[in-house]
């Protein structure tokens, strides 16, 4: 499967999020859109993508960082026939946290439709904090 691009839009919130006196370990979501606002919210949150759609969002918030770690989002082919092998790497993009007061990061990856369409199938993001998975969103690209 050709690479794609693969749009790295980072929002990092600056207020504290503190657990009474003790900071979270970490928890992790993510959620798939094809749409969000100018800051990066999720407008619709899915599971089915239609082959049409000019863009994926995945949407996620790591909670429990501190400055340095590195949070990455890979999205994968899990099985989309002929068009790849199964569970081929797409493409991958990271940020690391910055250096500041803060105990969570809200980002949005993104990738756009390949030239050709959107391969029919099944498709996965792994959101990892460190190299260690902490959330996954699967969706469908179907009519």
């Amino acid at each position: 499967m050709k690479r794609l691009g693969f749009g790295l839009a980072a929002f990092v919130l600056a207020s504290a999020l503190v657990f009474g006196a003790a900071r979270a370990q970490w928890v992790a979501v993510a959620t798939m859109a094809t749409a969000t606002t100018m800051m990066g919210v999720p407008t619709e949150t899915i599971y089915k993508i239609s082959p049409a759609v000019p863009e994926v969002y995945c949407n996620w918030m790591v909670l429990g960082v501190r400055a340095g770690d590195r949070i990455s989002g890979t999205f994968i082919a899990v099985d989309v026939g002929r068009a790849a092998r199964p569970n081929d790497v797409i493409d991958t993009a990271s940020i690391t946290v910055p250096s500041s007061e803060v105990d969570y990061i809200f980002a949005t990856f993104s990738l756009p439709r390949p030239q050709g369409g959107w391969p029919w199938g099944t498709y996965l993001v792994e959101i990892k904090k460190n190299r260690e998975l902490v959330a996954t969103a699967h969706f469908l690209i179907s009519n």
